[in-house]
């Protein structure tokens, strides 16, 4: 019995659409590991007077979503971020290499980069909103001195 020509033709497109989409599927997710949000938001800090906040998250850790709550949304702690800080949210899905490489072992974890990508400081496990504003002065003034 012979196929007809059509379905042919409609067999070798269906074919050359799938390995074109699982290409552009590994093409972005190599794209995906090498990127470094870290690395390029402290990129952008030369000759500012700010510091990279990295805060290392997964979406199935009820403690960042409490920091996030709790913390991260009060109107004085954003501004304090938003004067003082950049800040990037590095979730464990997106950047399990990048996670490893920064040496965190739990969630949330919070750390201070200077423009260079040095470490300043880093706070493990959520805290008060009182103690993340200490934490967040005190890496920029170690960094900066005081106002």
């Amino acid at each position: 019995q012979e196929v007809h020509p059509m379905r042919k033709i409609a067999y070798r497109v269906a074919v050359l659409l799938g390995a074109f989409f699982i290409a552009i599927n590994l093409v972005w997710a190599q794209k995906k590991a090498e990127a470094n949000p870290v690395k390029k938001a402290c990129d952008g800090l030369k000759d500012s007077k700010k510091l990279v906040l990295a805060w290392f998250t997964a979406d199935w850790c009820g403690w960042c979503t409490k920091m996030e709550k709790d913390v991260l949304g009060k109107d004085e702690v954003k501004k304090l971020m938003s004067e003082k800080f950049v800040l990037v949210k590095v979730d464990e899905a997106d950047y399990p290499k990048l996670i490893q490489e920064k040496d965190v072992h739990g969630f949330p974890v919070f750390i201070v980069y200077k423009a260079n990508e040095e470490e300043v400081s880093r706070q493990e496990g959520a805290c008060s909103q009182e103690v993340f504003q200490k934490f967040l002065n005190d890496a920029w003034n170690a960094e900066f001195g005081k106002k």
